[in-house]
């Protein structure tokens, strides 16, 4: 079983909770989404498995929409504590620099 998009989605925000900014669910979908789109383009795979829908406002992943709906349009926070084991260097330069740069802007 490989990296799932719940597990990559806690860390994103754990990344960006230590960095102090908010990360919406809305907005968390399209981290995820240029998160993917990073890896095939720079380590040739994908980060994880999940796949994501066509939706209205942009790509989802409804599990991890689901997991994190109760926050609305609030900040989310991480809801497990999720290390990088099973991601590369590369992958977890990938997060942060996604995180770091994407995070920041509005979604």
């Amino acid at each position: 079983m490989g990296v799932r998009a719940i597990d990559v989605a806690n860390i994103m925000l754990s990344i960006a909770e230590e960095m102090g900014f908010p990360i919406s669910n809305f907005h968390l979908q399209k981290l995820l989404y240029y998160s993917q789109g990073f890896s095939y383009v720079y380590e040739n795979r994908e980060l994880f498995e999940d796949d994501f829908e066509a939706w209205k406002y942009g790509p989802a992943i409804p599990r991890v929409y689901k997991n994190f709906r109760l926050y609305g349009a609030l900040p989310v926070r991480p809801d497990r504590e999720i290390s990088f084991v099973g991601l590369s260097a590369e992958s977890q330069e990938t997060l942060k620099a996604v995180v770091q740069v994407v995070g920041r802007k509005d979604p």
